[in-house]
């Protein structure tokens, strides 16, 4: 792979997670007048999916699908909920609401995160966003 792919992939993951990110911030600032809602237990691990959970990975998906004039070519993005796009060796996988336990107590330090894996597994970015701070951290 060429360092223009890698940028182009790049770029992708980042739109994404700052647009989940967003969606995860303004749930936040409602959570703490109106309550969060949609809360139900993941069956197999006991952890906890929200709405806002959903709705961040629907609009990461969103942002990674429109991205110029879809997916770059060989990108495969996989999402926390099963939702997926794209086909290829190389992945963004990510995760749109990660550490909802402590969203749901009101707590600042949930992330929107994930990486692009090349095609052997391996991270060879990642990007995470806090969006109770504001916070980018980007790991090319």
């Amino acid at each position: 792979m060429d360092e223009f792919q890698l940028g182009m992939y790049f770029e992708v993951l980042v739109r994404g997670m700052l647009a989940g990110g967003r969606v995860v911030r303004k749930a936040q600032r409602d959570a703490w007048t109106d309550g969060v809602s949609g809360v139900e237990q993941k069956p197999l691990d006991k952890t906890y999916v929200t709405a806002v959970d959903r709705a961040a990975e629907a609009e990461i998906m969103s942002a990674i699908t429109e991205y110029g004039r879809g997916l770059p070519e060989g990108l495969r993005v996989r999402g926390e909920e099963g939702s997926t796009a794209g086909t290829g060796d190389y992945q963004l996988v990510f995760d749109p609401l990660d550490g909802t336990s402590e969203f749901l107590l009101g707590g600042v330090n949930s992330t929107t995160g994930g990486g692009i894996l090349d095609p052997e597994g391996r991270l060879i970015a990642a990007c995470t966003v806090c969006p109770a701070t504001g916070t980018v951290v980007l790991t090319p």
